[in-house]
């Protein structure tokens, strides 16, 4: 309930309300990466051949991640969790849906 009410409170006049709503504006906005955060997802990327849509996905997660902890920023701790679960969710739900 905590991680909904910082992301409703994050998007107050935007016209959305929770970090599955996010365009790729808001998202440039609000997941702002670090440098090595950068090259960490780039790598990421690259190697596993993951599609933009994907790179979306992962930052949403990895943004909601953040807000579950009470962070302001997304943490290294965040974004590798959020590719764990984009990599569990090929490997196990890919084809199937």
């Amino acid at each position: 309930m905590k991680a909904r009410a910082i992301q409703k409170e994050r998007f107050t006049g935007t016209g959305i309300e929770f970090n599955a709503e996010m365009g790729s504006c808001q998202i440039e906005r609000y997941c702002s990466l670090n440098e090595s955060q950068r090259k960490m997802l780039l790598q990421a990327l690259e190697k596993k051949n993951i599609s933009l849509r994907s790179y979306y996905k992962i930052m949403k997660v990895a943004r909601t991640i953040a807000d579950l902890d009470g962070k302001e920023q997304i943490e290294d701790m965040h974004l590798l969790e959020s590719l764990f679960y984009r990599q569990a969710d090929e490997k196990y739900w890919k084809g199937r849906g």
